[in-house]
């Protein structure tokens, strides 16, 4: 049976590297990859894409209901002449 000291587990995680950073101050977050490639993604543009997907998504939505109330008439004056 082993166990493992806590000295041990404590200097594994001090060696887990860090995969992203963010900074408060410049309102920009990063990561190694894009600071490999030289590109920087700021909150403002991750911001506007949000909220463009979150518009799509409204639009669609609106559309699906739109549809489905015609469907719902369509059904409705069906029942009503099978009456």
């Amino acid at each position: 049976m082993s166990t493992a000291s806590p000295d041990r587990t404590s200097n594994r995680e001090e060696q887990t590297p860090l995969t992203s950073s963010s900074s408060a101050s410049t309102g920009k977050t990063t990561t190694e990859q894009d600071d490999k490639q030289g590109s920087t993604v700021t909150v403002f543009e991750l911001t506007s894409e949000i909220k463009k997907c979150l518009k799509d998504l409204e639009d669609s939505i609106q559309s699906n209901d739109e549809k489905f109330e015609k469907t719902m008439k369509r059904f409705e004056s069906k029942i009503k002449t099978l009456e």
